[in-house]
């Protein structure tokens, strides 16, 4: 069978879930007799392209701050893929971002992968990259669905009346055991550990104000790994908190520093309102980390009775489960329960179920 992904993810990320995604399932898939999986990037600066491309790529320049390099690099990726697909020499396509310019072109099934409906039920927050049309297109069109969780599977039903049997679910997972965690410098001695982006359903702006009393009752600091520097509303917001010396950022340029960190952390703390999956959930299970998560149904999904879980919007609920993770024993139990779960996710798997998949696809 021949696969065929196109640049999408690859064009304006040099990093990223989406694109980490999409590289594990094609290195997996590479290592099966009789599959060929290939991608069609002709520029880019992704960091997780070089690993699943049998191509060399051009880097794409950056001249000043407000380049057109990558509109045009962009451009040229997508007349790059358009050529390929009308080779018709693939069996199914996987484009890996929600974009239509190849369904006038496309003669073979192809399959999505749908990653989360955060654009769709925070309509209140712009520049999420909302599209209900688009998305509703290609959803329709498509000859297979992926889902990244049950949870996704029931937001795409209920938001776009898809048939269910042409979603299949195949989880995410990680990589992050088979990693040697490497020492981030000034890491205080005990802190809760935040991890990623913080604007919109992330809700880090409504977890501090309800951890501020907590964080300094117990002079217990909280590192934000990842997202950028702190905005001005977040700096202004901590230091109307007082918790200008308690909430920090620190830097993990890689993997293995980011594992350092979840090594060292009291606990790793996830708000978010809504998640497609939750990655780093993931990755705290790997490095035994303990959880604590907001009481929303994929956390649920993905962790079981693998972390501990307060209410959104509810500081005693939160309170009680931070000092509940304080405790030396619950933390080593609930670090067993991670390591146990951990086991029902692996990349291997996920690709072997992504091929049923396309196989599918291409018999329907």
């Amino acid at each position: 069978m021949k696969i065929l992904y196109d640049h999408q993810a690859y064009t304006g990320s040099n990093h990223g879930g989406v694109s980490r995604y999409f590289a594990e399932i094609i290195a997996e898939l590479q290592k099966i007799e009789g599959i060929e999986a290939t991608i069609e990037v002709a520029f880019s600066n992704n960091q997780h392209l070089k690993a699943i491309s049998k191509k060399s790529t051009f880097s794409i320049p950056k001249i000043g701050r407000n380049t057109l390099m990558p509109m045009l690099a962009s451009q040229l990726n997508k007349i790059n893929s358009l050529m390929r697909i009308s080779r018709n020499d693939f069996d199914v396509f996987h484009p890996t971002y929600f974009h239509d310019y190849f369904l006038k072109s496309i003669k073979k099934p192809f399959v999505i992968t749908f990653h989360d409906a955060a654009a769709e039920i925070f309509t209140e927050f712009e520049g999420l990259g909302r599209n209900d049309v688009l998305r509703r297109k290609l959803l329709e069109q498509a000859t297979r669905v992926i889902a990244i969780s049950e949870c996704t599977k029931a937001d795409i039903i209920k938001l776009y009346q898809i048939d269910a049997t042409k979603i299949d679910v195949i989880y995410h997972a990680t990589r992050f055991e088979e990693i040697e965690a490497e020492m981030i410098e000034n890491l205080p001695e005990k802190y809760l550990l935040y991890v990623g982006q913080r604007g919109f359903y992330k809700n880090f702006n409504g977890f501090i104000k309800d951890a501020a009393d907590f964080l300094k009752q117990h002079s217990l600091p909280l590192v934000c790994i990842g997202g950028g520097e702190f905005t001005e509303e977040e700096k202004t917001l901590i230091n109307d908190l007082g918790l200008e010396n308690l909430v920090k950022k620190h830097q993990a340029n890689d993997d293995e520093a980011l594992k350092y960190a979840y090594q060292k952390a009291t606990c790793f703390v996830y708000p978010s309102r809504l998640e497609g999956f939750g990655i780093p959930i993931l990755e705290a299970f790997a490095s035994s980390c303990p959880i604590v998560l907001s009481n929303t149904p994929i956390f649920k999904e993905i962790t079981q009775n693998a972390a501990f879980y307060f209410d959104l919007d509810n500081k005693s609920s939160l309170e009680a489960a931070l000092n509940t993770i304080l405790v030396k024993e619950n933390r080593e139990i609930i670090i067993e329960k991670g390591k146990q779960r951990l086991t029902h996710f692996n990349w291997k798997k996920s690709a072997e179920l992504t091929l049923e998949c396309y196989r599918k696809a291409v018999e329907k």
